[in-house]
């Protein structure tokens, strides 16, 4: 009697026996699964080893390797015009000493979207910097993503999508854009506005009751673009408080107010936020020419950004003064447990800096414009070092 049971599809003998799909597939599973096991291994020996390295006392990110990169970023730009693909490989050298080359291609065309602006071709056009923090160095969010061969990279080079006119071949911005003498004329009222309110005059105050190293430069990162409508007013005040430090230091200091030059660093910005922010003194510079900048005569400013600004500062300089968001405490009886806890923006060096040559002052808490209920102003002690002592690691640590 035939059977009522459809045949097993099947996809050839193994080891002289028949393997039905369901079979195989079974085993794919489990060899994905002991592939993943093998790769959360490496994972785990790898992270060690980046944890000793940090625990020695190397620094992740020096001025030497950041203008490296900066410099391979220009001349790659420089090589590429639009209608043309350039094949550029950069070279990186990772905290074993060993250098790693990455190939990235300008000027891909990419698929079109449903919300892209009309008329305009969308074109990997321009490379940025991802900073990457020392206590998320080879641990990615996925396993799958673990690459060994990047795992001692303290930055990696990623190219940007723009949108192109298809007529001009000018970039068109992501947002509709204000006009340049609008935002110049917010940027003015608003630093008058702010440097008036009851937050602004306890800032001023405080500073005002404190001494302070001189100060020659005012670096901004991650302040945010000034058209984008839903938080361009925030963003707008991030960037005047640049303007009411510049006038209050050269005040004190009897200097002119272009004697105390200022920069910003977003990769958000777009064309008309540069030019507005030129027109009132504030160069902007792409990532990452905004830590060349930063030096012992420096404030550094930054709220709530995405990347390991901290960390940065930390390994490369001693500015004047900081603002930016009050350090976690980093316990030693937990050690590498809170390495690991720690947020992308933070980490033991950092607190460490922060401890032992700067004292804190409270910035005036304003949640609206500034999130600042946990910022805080350092201010760097007369006897503290201004220079960061820079090491590299000679070998791997053994584990």
């Amino acid at each position: 009697m035939a059977s009522s049971q459809p045949p097993l599809e099947t996809i050839g003998p193994v080891n002289g026996a028949h393997v039905t799909k369901a079979m195989a597939n079974q085993l794919m599973v489990a060899y994905i699964e002991d592939q993943r096991r093998v790769r959360a291994s490496m994972v785990a020996v790898f992270y060690r080893q980046v944890k000793a390295i940090y625990d020695s006392g190397v620094p992740f990110f020096t001025r030497e390797g950041l203008q490296d990169i900066s410099r391979q970023m220009d001349e790659a730009t420089a090589r590429f015009t639009p209608g043309n693909c350039v094949e550029v490989t950069f070279t990186i050298r990772g905290l074993d000493g060993v250098v790693v080359q990455i190939p990235l291609v300008l000027g891909n065309a990419l698929r079109r979207q449903a919300d892209d602006p009309p008329n305009t071709d969308t074109i990997v056009a321009a490379f940025d910097l991802q900073l990457r923090a020392a206590n998320l160095l080879a641990r990615p969010e996925s396993v799958d993503d673990f690459k060994p061969e990047h795992a001692f990279l303290p930055f990696m080079v990623q190219r940007e999508a723009l949108h192109l006119c298809r007529f001009t071949g000018n970039v068109v911005p992501r947002e509709p854009n204000q006009s340049r003498e609008r935002l110049v004329q917010s940027l003015r009222r608003k630093k008058v506005y702010w440097a008036a309110t009851i937050q602004g005059q306890k800032l001023l105050s405080t500073l005002n009751s404190i001494t302070t190293p001189s100060v020659g430069k005012i670096v901004a990162m991650a302040c945010g673009n000034l058209t984008y409508p839903y938080d361009r007013r925030r963003c707008a005040y991030q960037h005047a408080l640049i303007l009411v430090l510049r006038s209050f230091f050269a005040e004190r200091q009897h200097q002119a107010e272009e004697d105390i030059h200022c920069f910003a660093q977003d990769p958000a910005y777009e064309d008309v936020d540069k030019k507005a922010l030129s027109d009132v003194g504030i160069t902007v510079l792409r990532n990452p020419r905004a830590f060349l900048e930063v030096d012992a005569s420096s404030i550094v400013f930054s709220c709530y950004p995405s990347a390991p600004i901290r960390q940065v500062v930390a390994d490369m300089a001693r500015p004047a003064i900081m603002i930016w968001k009050k350090a976690e405490r980093f316990g030693s009886r937990q050690g590498e447990r809170d390495f690991e806890k720690g947020d992308y923006d933070s980490g033991p060096r950092v607190e460490a800096m922060l401890r032992d040559h700067y004292t804190e002052f409270e910035f005036p808490e304003e949640r609206q414009l500034f999130f600042s209920e946990d910022l805080a102003i350092y201010v760097r002690n007369p006897d503290s070092p201004t220079q960061v002592d820079s090491r590299r690691v000679e070998s791997l640590p053994q584990i």
